[in-house]
């Protein structure tokens, strides 16, 4: 899904301009660190995950990352990016608590999360919940952020391509058992570094048919609908008062 990446790459890097985001930067959550390679070039940034294997990948890369617990965090910093990761995480208050907690005063937040309804693949992910416009910026604003952009995300492109591939692995009755419960470890379950799919069919037909790149470009439509309430993901700017 490269196409897809490489537009959520603009839009994480021109809103952190955009909204004047300062270094430090911390992402929690940060994976295998596609995004740390990313924002590095602009700021300086600080990754932490929960799982050995995601920060290993990063050391391999060179990028500073470290196995932590965001809620263990006692360093300050002025921005936070968190991609994909609060839904993995059960008491999403109390990390979104101290989120605010460890930024300095008018310190910003990107955040991203999985919206649209629960479905199968949701638990291949980890994920304990999905977020409406309204479910996530209510979290934020009853943490004492104040919300400047919000925006909803792939929507109709990616939004659909799921509901598509969520009805085709129901017809196959899940033969590769890639979104059981339990396959994946833990710290992988609540880092999402490893995507269930990677190793399916559909994640060959993303990669290699033509459909894939062709899909990519109505992607430069959905501004269309970003103001919306039906998105793949909701994307939040807030500011700590």
């Amino acid at each position: 899904m490269k196409y897809f990446k490489e537009y959520l790459d603009y839009k994480i890097i021109r809103n952190m301009k955009k909204y004047d985001f300062k270094s430090p930067v911390l992402e929690a959550g940060c994976g295998t660190g596609e995004t740390l390679e990313l924002v590095s070039k602009y700021y300086d940034v600080k990754g932490i995950d929960l799982s050995e294997g995601a920060i290993s990948i990063c050391e391999k890369k060179g990028v500073n990352a470290q196995r932590a617990n965001i809620v263990n965090v006692k360093e300050r910093f002025n921005s936070i990016i968190s991609i994909d990761v609060v839904e993995h995480i059960e008491d999403d208050l109390t990390a979104v608590k101290h989120f605010h907690k460890i930024l300095n005063k008018e310190g910003r937040l990107f955040i991203l999360v999985p919206s649209g309804r629960m479905m199968k693949d949701d638990t291949g992910y980890g994920h304990y919940r999905r977020y409406s416009k309204d479910a996530i910026i209510s979290l934020l604003e009853e943490c004492n952020f104040k919300i400047e952009f919000v925006e909803m995300f792939g929507f109709p492109v990616l939004y659909y391509a799921r509901v598509l591939m969520n009805y085709l692995y129901k017809l196959k009755n899940r033969d590769e058992g890639a979104l059981e419960d339990g396959l994946l470890d833990e710290n992988t379950l609540r880092s999402s570094y490893e995507h269930p799919y990677d190793n399916t069919i559909f994640g060959w037909m993303l990669e290699t048919l033509p459909i894939s790149k062709l899909l990519s470009k109505f992607l430069l439509f959905e501004n269309i609908f970003a103001g919306g309430n039906k998105g793949f993901a909701v994307i939040v700017i807030a500011k700590r008062l």
